[in-house]
């Protein structure tokens, strides 16, 4: 196992900026239900299943992540002026 699958699977969240956010959010959530794609292995599967469920933390004075953002109700934004105050 992957440092990030214990690091997942310690259910710790990662913060990552909108870029990052982006690009996680548009590819990871669909992995764990996708068996059709031999390239994924069960060792990605497993890592979106327990990514899927982790809080996410984007740091951003710019980002809010659209309610269609599969990660949305999981998702707080951190803004770099608010000095750790969280908001979405």
């Amino acid at each position: 196992m992957d440092l990030r699958t214990r690091h997942r699977r310690a259910r710790a969240p990662s913060p990552t900026g909108t870029v990052e956010d982006d690009g996680f959010s548009s590819y990871w959530p669909g992995i764990a239900d996708d068996p059709a794609n031999r390239a994924l292995s069960e060792d990605h599967r497993e890592l979106s299943r327990i990514y899927n469920q982790l809080p996410k933390v984007v740091v951003s004075d710019s980002r809010t992540p659209p309610p269609e953002n599969p990660w949305y109700d999981i998702t707080t934004v951190l803004r770099r002026g608010e000095q750790g105050a969280a908001g979405r």
